[in-house]
C-alpha cells in the first residue's frame, strides 16, 4: 500500500496492491491519517476475492446475507465515508458475468491493484446505531 496526500492533507490517494486487503487497508489509512470524516470519493482496481454483504429483507431490524465471490473481478465502483474514524463502504465489482454490489466486508483482496480518493470532509460525524440496528450518521460533536 502507498499513499499519496495533499499539502494542506484534505485529499489522500491511496494504492493498494496484490494481496492488500481492501477494507483493512482503508481501515489502516484511516487509523494512520487521523482521520474523523472523510468521503470515499472514488475507488476503481481488481479484486481476487470479493466479500459483501446486502439486506436480506425489506423489515427491520435489518437481516444481511452475506456474497464471497472467489476468483477475478473488476473493481467498477467503491464509494463510502469515514465517519467517527471507521470506514463504510460500498463496491460494485463484475467479471462480465456476474456483478456484485453491497456493503464491502473484510477479507477482500485486491488482485492486481486498486486506486482510492479520499476527501478529508470540514464536519465531525459519527455512527450511532439506532433502535432498529441501524448504523445513524449523527453529528461527531
Amino acid at each position: 500500500m502507498e499513499r499519496f496526500i495533499s499539502d494542506d492533507r484534505g485529499t489522500i490517494v491511496v494504492r493498494l496492491d496484490h494481496g492488500d486487503l481492501l477494507l483493512e487497508s482503508l481501515q489502516q489509512v484511516a487509523d494512520d491519517e487521523a482521520l474523523d470524516t472523510a468521503a470515499i470519493v472514488t475507488g476503481f482496481g481488481a479484486l481476487q476475492r470479493t466479500h459483501v454483504h446486502v439486506g436480506e429483507w425489506c423489515e427491520l431490524p435489518p437481516k444481511n446475507r452475506y456474497i464471497v465471490h472467489e476468483g477475478p473481478m473488476e473493481l467498477c465502483s467503491l464509494t463510502g465515508l469515514i465517519a467517527g474514524g471507521s470506514v463504510h463502504a460500498h463496491i460494485t465489482a463484475s467479471d462480465c458475468d456476474t456483478t456484485i454490489a453491497g456493503h464491502l466486508e473484510p477479507e477482500t483482496i485486491v488482485l492486481y491493484l486498486t486506486e482510492i480518493v479520499l476527501q478529508v470532509l470540514p464536519i465531525s460525524l459519527r455512527r450511532e446505531m439506532s433502535p432498529d440496528a441501524l448504523p445513524l450518521l449523527r453529528s461527531g460533536s
